[in-house]
């Protein structure tokens, strides 16, 4: 009962701001249908449990990392940080930033002084900001809304919102957008890239902070697009995110006959068919390359696709589970 009418209350408060017409269009998907994780690889796997899990409050999964693993999979609420061992190599640091969804940012701010001082040497910081200081990339502008700016051992931006009624994400916790930076007079192109290969829907924004474009990935997730100036076209970033998408079949052959592998061997349809997902990692439209991101794409029939992950509760300590 709780649920229906927190839904009804957050559908009519939308509905103030559109009109009939568009807040049918809010109900929407596409054939994005969830964004699932975002792999990145530093070089200390210990500082990433104490920034994860200990200071963001994210579960270590359980049933997928084993001890002493090169691999870590952080749940936060049906998304996921896939966070590799590359002892070797610099870490991978987003030319944008993550959102960040909790139920109350209160708790996650003790949680993230409580870490503090485990991670005075390194590039941790974090801030309370007020959305009239800075711009806020969620779907939804709330006039003074709070977030807080977070900034990873090794340099990754998190935006952390406390859910609302206004939000109101899928049970209060989760990721519900990648913003990455792109080059100026690239998000028509990205957008009709979108429209055309995984049959996603879009909505290209002009604003003084600068054009995006939303890639609407699931309900309440969108990969986001700022334009920006000096940003590398042809710079492999390393890092990748997977999503799951409708029309699996489809957008295989579509990517396949674009050419849109640039270091990835392209996945034969018989390994597409047998792991439920490929790989492509270039951004280009009408020829022009926009940016080389690695996309992992999954069937619905994938075998991970809805599984039920374990979360931390974010008031409490790692003993309380939700």
């Amino acid at each position: 009962k709780q649920w229906y009418q927190r839904r009804v209350r957050g559908l009519c408060l939308n509905s103030k701001r559109m009109s009939v017409a568009s807040w049918w269009k809010e109900l929407d998907v596409g054939g994005i249908v969830c964004f699932e994780h975002l792999n990145l690889e530093v070089p200390d796997i210990l500082i990433s449990k104490t920034f994860y899990m200990e200071g963001m409050g994210f579960a270590l999964d359980p049933f997928s990392t084993a001890p002493f693993a090169r691999l870590y999979w952080y749940n936060v609420g049906f998304q996921q940080f896939h966070i590799g061992w590359r002892p070797d190599k610099k870490p991978q640091v987003i030319d944008g930033h993550i959102g960040i969804i909790v139920p109350n940012i209160e708790f996650t701010l003790k949680r993230l002084n409580k870490v503090s001082h485990l991670l005075k040497d390194t590039k941790f910081k974090f801030e309370l900001v007020k959305q009239d200081e800075k711009a806020s990339y969620l779907p939804i502008p709330i006039k003074g809304l709070s977030y807080i700016e977070v900034t990873c051992p090794w340099g990754n931006v998190f935006h952390v919102y406390e859910n609302n009624e206004h939000i109101d994400f899928r049970g209060g916790l989760g990721m519900p957008y990648v913003q990455f930076n792109c080059p100026v007079n690239s998000v028509d192109d990205i957008s009709e890239f979108y429209k055309h290969h995984l049959g996603a829907l879009t909505v290209v924004e002009k604003s003084e902070h600068g054009n995006l474009v939303r890639i609407i990935a699931g309900v309440k997730q969108q990969i986001i697009y700022l334009e920006r100036e000096n940003v590398p076209t042809e710079k492999d970033w390393g890092y990748h995110f997977a999503i799951y998408i409708s029309n699996f079949s489809g957008t295989y052959k579509k990517v396949r006959e674009a050419k849109l592998e640039n270091n990835l061997p392209p996945d034969t349809f018989e390994t597409a068919l047998k792991d439920r997902q490929f790989r492509f990692d270039k951004i280009q439209w009408n020829g022009k390359l926009i940016a080389i991101l690695e996309h992992e794409v999954k069937s619905m029939h994938h075998f991970n696709y809805m599984r039920p992950l374990t979360n931390l509760h974010s008031s409490e300590s790692i003993f309380r589970f939700q």
